[in-house]
């Protein structure tokens, strides 16, 4: 026969083993699951690499057959650039005599300063003239006032003057 306190201690252990055992089984079942669903993205992402990869052979097979291209592009260049350099040949020489029309202008801007000094004078010379005409222009509006004034006077003494209140 089966002692009773033998029995409370095999359910003791029992209970202590489903304690352990059943959140571990629980936490391997989660971590499977987990497990699963990365490996399933990981085939889906090398699925997507290998088309990834087939598209960039299309693009490097389309990239050798530009280099021939290319390459007469830049022989094209090439001429272009000799092309420039016999043209930049062209342009020294017409900077030189562009050189020479500009120690003709120089000596022209010589005179035309003198001009203008000539004419920063006379341009002072209309400042003052200016100013006498204003100054004209005032005192012809004084004389102005002044005969209306003088008019006004004139008028009120024409009228009949009435010494007598009848």
């Amino acid at each position: 026969m089966i002692d009773p306190s033998e029995s409370q201690h095999r359910r003791r252990e029992d209970y202590r083993w489903r304690m352990l055992i059943y959140p571990s089984l629980f936490a391997f079942i989660i971590l499977a699951a987990y497990g699963f669903m990365l490996i399933t993205g990981m085939i889906r992402d090398l699925s997507s690499m290998a088309g990834y990869m087939k598209s960039m052979s299309e693009s490097i097979t389309h990239m050798e057959s530009s280099m021939g291209t290319m390459n007469r592009n830049i022989t094209g260049i090439t001429q272009n650039i000799n092309s420039m350099s016999s043209n930049t040949t062209v342009m020294a020489t017409t900077f030189l005599d562009l050189s020479d029309t500009t120690k003709t202008i120089a000596s022209h801007t010589e005179t035309m300063i003198a001009i203008s000094a000539k004419v920063n004078n006379m341009s002072e010379y209309m400042k003052d003239i200016r100013q006498e005409f204003d100054t004209t222009n005032r005192e012809v509006n004084r004389m102005n006032q002044n005969m209306r004034t003088m008019n006004r006077n004139v008028d009120t003494m024409s009228r009949p003057m009435s010494f007598f209140p009848w």
